[in-house]
């Protein structure tokens, strides 16, 4: 069960990097409100905002989803 130098939390950067990147893209791309740290909505004028590990990477997040090819947009609109 143990791997000796293996730390057991272990989750490597490209996980969840990509996992906060595909949230935050859905969420953009449905539409959804802008919750707080609570799972609350936030109010309506409230824009999204993507943190990493301290660091604010909406830009990032933003420009990364603009370069998505219009048909995969479309299509991930249709399975919200």
């Amino acid at each position: 069960d143990d791997i000796p130098g293996f730390e057991k939390d272990f989750v490597p950067r490209a996980v969840w990097w990509g996992l906060e990147w595909t949230r935050w893209a859905l969420a953009d791309i449905w539409q959804l409100p802008a919750l707080d740290d609570g799972g609350m909505p936030l109010p309506e004028a409230t824009p999204r905002e993507a943190w990493l590990r301290g660091y604010r990477v909406t830009d990032l997040f933003r420009s990364e989803v603009r370069k998505l090819p219009k048909n995969l947009r479309k299509r991930l609109k249709y399975y919200r």
